[in-house]
């Protein structure tokens, strides 16, 4: 029986963190004459693996690992197989933002602080040329909002709500 050849994820370093945090999907982050090493999230919060096998696919082998380890090990593909260093120290930037969360930090309470907040995290996250309120777009309209603007031309208009 042949078996298929397995390559390296091509995932963007944000779909790869989105995989592995978000489903039980495998990164494939090693496929070479040395064998075959795979990352998944277990199916129990904080769960995570490193999946072996030899070149053809056999001899599995399942360790449990830290979720900080299995972050490293995803950052330390991006850095040395994919050489994208900025892709590596987000996601170490994510490990530090994750170890240093607090729940009582100040979270937006009106919807200006909200306008802001989205502001800043699309502007900070994403390919965005530029990001405005519905005031400063000089929009018809009493709604709070932001217009987000992306370097590839497309343009979005985000209204917020506050619920009680």
């Amino acid at each position: 029986m042949r078996r298929n050849k397995r390559t390296i994820t091509n995932l963007s370093w944000r779909d790869a963190l989105r995989t592995l945090l978000g489903t039980n999907n495998l990164i494939t982050i090693q496929a070479d004459e040395e064998g075959i090493a795979h990352l998944a999230k277990g199916h129990k919060d904080g769960e995570y693996y490193l999946i072996t096998t030899e070149p053809d696919g056999t001899k599995p082998e399942k360790v449990k690992i830290s979720k900080n380890t299995a972050l490293t090990m995803l950052s330390n593909f991006y850095k040395y197989k994919r050489r994208e260093v900025t892709a590596a120290e987000k996601i170490l930037d994510y490990i530090y933002e994750w170890e240093n969360y607090d729940e009582n930090v100040d979270a937006p309470e009106t919807e200006i602080e909200m306008e802001n907040y989205l502001m800043n995290l699309l502007y900070d996250e994403y390919e965005v040329y530029r990001t405005i309120t519905f005031k400063e777009a000089e929009l018809w309209t009493r709604d709070r909002g932001i217009v987000v603007e992306f370097k590839n031309g497309a343009v979005f208009q985000i209204t917020i709500v506050q619920v009680e």
